[in-house]
């Protein structure tokens, strides 16, 4: 559905509420003034509030943050995970084990192979770096503990393993431009056919869990999977390709192995986890300080609609749910402890807003470059490259599709400061000083 500008639509006059919500005034919308909760606040998701002592935009909605509760949650217990020691010992045990592989029906070819010492040492490597990638700062020990000790059970679980820590140990050691190498489509290959297959038939209760994990971790190895070594190699300026926006795909999918996993079954290792991250009461949540990035709200607000009333018989407008979630992130800085929030703009995409996406839509790509751009300064290796490149090639893209006077060319303004475009270091990003080193050779080319 294309945005109407203020050309070909008019806004009808109205009065100022003086009696209205705190939160609505915050937002700088007119508050209809219902209560207990005014209709301003019940659609965009917020807990209304008509005392000045409240905390401001509280978000009430499960579609989002669930924050508003009495008391801060405790932390997740971390499942029985054993010390490194009990670790070593299942990791040690795996050798010379089979791995299964997935043969189309009819073909030849083997149908497993047997756990060696490189697969083992990249096991390790998993339990001791990458997987503390994975998750926030409360969660991380799960899968930590958790997916090794399924890569013991579940060869589908194995292959994903490997091949998100050989992509991990390419970003780390090798120059930013080098391909994948044949071991990770290998594994890459295998996990995603064993992982298919799995979900084709009935799943049992002890392959629910493995089945969620693998899918997370498909998910950030799909993320991680860019070979752009600059903006003109990035989607939307590069040439077209059927993998384009594959991520996004991958997104579509764990929807729908969440359904048949169901990691919030009272049975699983991940209850605790998701829970604690749905209940977590966010950090005071006050308007950016920034006069100029402040003054971009009543604009987000007026081409996005998100001051309309909205009920359950409206046709869903493609665009809302990704404008809404953008602009309770503004204010949040994205942290190990806050991701989550962030990752779930992609749990929550209206499938027409992503087909909005491929078809390159110029409102659609301009909230994707917000999310891109409130990402970058989270530091992580499986997010950082397609952040940054993707955010600079929309911001390209879109600068020379608007109009010179296009209302939606403010807007362009704060993810080109964030990924470098105001300062003209196209393709470039400073890294901390210890990662400018010889261990990082790829930094230097970055």
């Amino acid at each position: 559905m294309p945005i109407q500008s203020d050309a070909s639509r008019k806004r009808k006059a109205h009065t100022k509420s003086r009696q209205g919500c705190g939160n609505c005034k915050l937002r700088r919308v007119k508050c209809d003034e219902t209560r207990p909760k005014c209709k301003k606040c019940t659609a965009f998701g917020v807990s209304c509030d008509y005392d000045s002592k409240a905390s401001d935009l509280s978000f009430s909605g499960v579609g989002s943050f669930q924050v508003d509760i009495p008391k801060p949650p405790t932390p997740p217990e971390s499942p029985p995970e054993g010390g490194n020691e009990d670790i070593e010992a299942v990791i040690d045990g795996m050798m010379n084990a089979p791995l299964y592989l997935h043969v189309d029906d009819g073909a030849p070819g083997p149908e497993v192979c047997y756990i060696d010492k490189p697969h083992l040492d990249l096991l390790r490597k998993f339990y001791n770096r990458t997987v503390l990638s994975i998750g926030t700062a409360g969660t991380k020990h799960i899968y930590r503990g958790v997916m090794t000790r399924m890569a013991a059970q579940h060869s589908f679980v194995l292959h994903a393993i490997l091949r998100f820590t050989l992509i991990h140990d390419r970003y780390l050691y090798d120059p930013i431009g080098t391909k994948p190498s044949t071991a990770e489509a290998f594994h890459g290959y295998h996990a995603a056919a064993l992982f298919g297959k799995k979900l084709q038939g009935p799943v049992p209760e002890e392959e629910k869990d493995a089945l969620w994990g693998t899918a997370a971790i498909l998910g950030a190895s799909a993320f991680a999977s860019i070979e752009a070594s600059k903006a003109e190699e990035a989607w939307p300026l590069k040439d077209p390709e059927f993998a384009d926006l594959d991520w996004l795909k991958m997104s579509d999918g764990k929807k729908e192995v969440w359904k048949i996993a169901d990691p919030l079954r009272p049975t699983s290792v991940f209850r605790n986890a998701i829970e604690y991250e749905n209940s977590r009461k966010a950090e005071m949540l006050h308007r950016p300080t920034d006069p100029e990035l402040d003054s971009l709200f009543p604009w987000v607000t007026k081409l996005f609609h998100l001051d309309a009333p909205r009920s359950e018989d409206d046709p869903k407008d493609p665009y809302f749910e990704a404008a809404s979630i953008i602009e309770r992130l503004v204010p949040i800085e994205c942290n190990h402890n806050t991701v989550m929030w962030f990752l779930s703009f992609l749990g929550h995409m209206n499938p027409e807003y992503r087909r909005l996406l491929e078809a390159k839509d110029t409102p659609a790509m301009l909230l994707l470059s917000w999310w891109y751009a409130k990402l970058i300064n989270y530091d992580q290796w499986w997010l950082r490259r397609r952040v940054l490149f993707e955010c600079q090639a929309i911001c390209i893209y879109l600068d020379g599709e608007l109009a010179e006077y296009d209302e939606m060319r403010k807007l362009l303004d704060f993810p080109k400061s964030r990924c470098g475009l105001d300062r003209g270091d196209l393709g470039r990003k400073d890294f901390p000083a210890h990662k400018r080193s010889e261990d990082f050779p790829w930094a230097r080319n970055f």
